[in-house]
């Protein structure tokens, strides 16, 4: 009878034993369940589709992250491969998101979502309700009966590539209406590696210039580009060495640091063509009144802590 007792107390340690551990391996290799979206979106109640399928990560409706930041009028879309993220610059914020993480960078503060963004075939997708809101969404609905996610936003026209049907009526309104030109054109003046090798020489330049100094190291980097005298694209003007480190950035580690808001928004409206400096070529700390730089080039203007050479 005691063996019997004892065969039982051991069995139901295993059995408990083995629960314990079924249970923590289900919790650790967790995976999510991804689906085909069966249902619609609306945009400013207009049928909309993009260019990528909608599916659905444990029932909520995610989307590729360009195509929705191209619908709401992103001013810029940048990818970077070392770190897995994207930064989304609109009018009013600057957004990174890496994959795989439910921590988004808003304007330098955190915000955590629900649900991690994720790469499937190449595509970052995200979850439509919070990202439509960061994107600048008045309201964001869930119509269960139809299985229509709502958005709206207003003043904001659909790009017709969005659009799955289109009535006269439709096409009518949007002759009638005057348009502004879309924040992100089809055929940009610089590429996305202009922007990324800018924005971080002007955050390790400039840090803690103010945005008139950020614009205006950013455009001595693009006055060099045109000039005859230095490297034709971004990246070479900022590595180039033919006379000496010019940039001393691009060489102890510093031009790999995360841009700020203001550096990216310098070098998106430098790199559009708002040029704050003339035609200078050079700058350097106003406490190196003493250096090749200010003793050999003509002196053209001081902004905060740098002053500019021609």
């Amino acid at each position: 009878m005691r063996k019997t007792i004892k065969a039982l107390a051991l069995l139901c340690m295993v059995v408990t034993m083995t629960l314990q551990v079924g249970a923590a391996s289900i919790d650790k290799g967790f995976t999510n369940i991804i689906e085909s979206f069966q249902g619609d979106i609306k945009f400013n109640d207009f049928n909309i589709g993009f260019q990528g399928d909608s599916i659905l990560i444990n029932q909520q409706v995610f989307v590729p992250i360009r195509e929705l930041a191209i619908l709401f009028e992103a001013k810029n879309i940048l990818w970077e491969e070392e770190t897995q993220s994207v930064t989304i610059t609109t009018k009013d914020a600057v957004i990174i998101i890496a994959n795989e993480s439910n921590e988004i960078l808003v304007n330098g503060e955190t915000e955590v979502i629900n649900q991690s963004v994720s790469i499937i075939n190449g595509t970052m997708y995200v979850p439509i309700r919070a990202f439509s809101k960061l994107l600048g969404a008045e309201e964001i609905e869930w119509d269960n009966m139809t299985r229509t996610v709502l958005i709206t936003k207003p003043n904001l026209v659909v790009k017709e590539r969005f659009l799955l049907q289109r009535s006269a009526e439709v096409i009518e309104e949007a002759k009638e209406e005057p348009k502004e030109e879309p924040a992100i054109k089809v055929a940009k003046s610089y590429s996305d590696e202009d922007l990324y090798w800018l924005s971080r020489i002007i955050e390790a330049e400039s840090r803690g210039e103010p945005y008139q100094g950020k614009l205006a190291v950013a455009n001595v980097v693009i006055n060099r580009k045109k000039s005859s005298l230095f490297p034709n694209n971004i990246k070479d003007v900022i590595f180039d060495r033919q006379y000496g480190v010019q940039f001393t950035p691009a060489y102890n580690g510093m031009i790999y640091n995360n841009p700020g808001e203001e550096s990216i928004k310098a070098a998106i409206e430098a790199l559009e063509g708002n040029n704050n400096i003339g035609n200078a070529l050079y700058f350097v700390p106003t406490s190196a009144r003493g250096s090749w730089v200010a003793t050999n080039r003509t002196y053209h203007t001081q902004i905060s802590g740098h002053a500019f050479y021609l």
